[in-house]
C-alpha cells in the first residue's frame, strides 16, 4: 500500500497488517484521523499550471516534472 495507517485510539484495531508501505501514518486521536487526498492519480497530461499549483512546494517535484513537459 502506499499509505498505511496506524489507529493507535482504536481497541479493534485489525490485525492485518501491510507487507510492504511507502509511508506509516501513526494516528493518536480521532480529529486527526483525515482523510488523504491525492492531487492527481496520474502525472501524465497534467499542464504546467497544474504542476505549479499541486506540486510546487513538494520538494523538486515540480522541477522534475516541468522538465519532461
Amino acid at each position: 500500500v502506499h499509505d498505511y495507517k496506524i489507529r493507535t485510539y482504536l481497541s479493534n484495531e485489525l490485525p492485518v497488517h501491510p507487507d510492504y508501505y511507502c509511508r506509516k501514518l501513526v494516528i493518536d486521536r480521532p480529529e486527526d484521523d483525515t482523510w488523504i487526498h491525492y492531487m492527481s492519480h496520474e502525472l501524465v497530461g497534467l499542464s504546467r499550471e497544474e504542476v505549479e499549483t499541486n506540486y510546487g512546494g513538494a520538494g523538486g517535484v515540480a522541477e522534475v516534472l516541468n522538465s519532461v513537459l
